[in-house]
């Protein structure tokens, strides 16, 4: 009962539909996948792919193929959450194995992308991770953060961490799972503010350009359906 308790929890805050709630969900695939969330998650929303302009014969084979990887990703992680018998550790390295599957997987439909696809999906990938772009190797060495910059980092997520888990403990008391997405997105708002100040000028810059135009993505279904995909 506590299990299914913990896993409601956490599909409540994926229902969720403000912006900081995305980065929220980002930070909540990251923390399941070992980093951000599977591109076909994007390939397979009709208004990212209107976004990167695809052709006809794209929304056909690349938008179905990125919907039939995330049919699979909810299906074997439903079955990780409800076969882990207890034993949080196991089922998060089940998790792990299943997302780096995955992404190997949908790495032959990123490659049937333009040059200009790609980039624009980088950036919408970016945007999406939110907070979490900070903890992602590949934008640390773009951005060149020195080791105490990444050091300070960890420790702003940390802090962050405690603070998400007071808002679910709080909500696990009195049930208010609207004061529970409040302040989580408080949470990843002051996250935020810290994350910026802890780059210099150039980074900042330099951040910014890697998200690119802000793009709006469509709201969070809690049933995915055609061109709606989220987890």
């Amino acid at each position: 009962m506590k299990r299914f308790y913990i896993i409601a929890m956490a599909f409540a805050l994926l229902a969720a539909t403000s912006s900081q709630a995305m980065a929220q969900r980002s930070g909540f695939m990251r923390m399941m996948g070992g980093g951000q969330e599977l591109d076909s998650t994007l390939l397979a929303m009709t208004e990212v792919q209107d976004e990167l302009d695809f052709s006809d014969e794209q929304k056909e084979e690349i938008g179905d193929q990125a919907q039939e990887i995330l049919d699979a990703m909810r299906s074997e992680m439903r079955d990780a959450f409800m076969g882990g018998g207890g034993d949080r550790e196991a089922m998060m390295e089940t998790i792990q194995e299943i997302m780096a599957d995955l992404r190997e997987e949908e790495k032959e439909l990123v490659d049937k992308l333009d040059d200009d696809q790609k980039k624009r999906l980088a950036q919408l990938r970016y945007q999406r991770m939110g907070n979490a772009m900070y903890q992602d190797k590949k934008v640390q060495k773009a951005l060149k953060l020195s080791d105490s910059q990444k050091e300070a980092i960890e420790d702003a997520f940390a802090a962050n961490q405690e603070t998400l888990e007071e808002a679910m403990a709080d909500a696990r008391e009195s049930r208010d799972f609207g004061a529970m997405q409040s302040a989580m997105a408080e949470a990843q708002e002051d996250l935020a503010e810290t994350l910026n100040d802890l780059l210099d000028k150039k980074q900042q810059k330099q951040a910014e350009e890697m998200k690119g135009k802000e793009f709006d993505f469509p709201e969070p279904q809690r049933r995915g359906r055609r061109g709606r995909s989220d987890f």
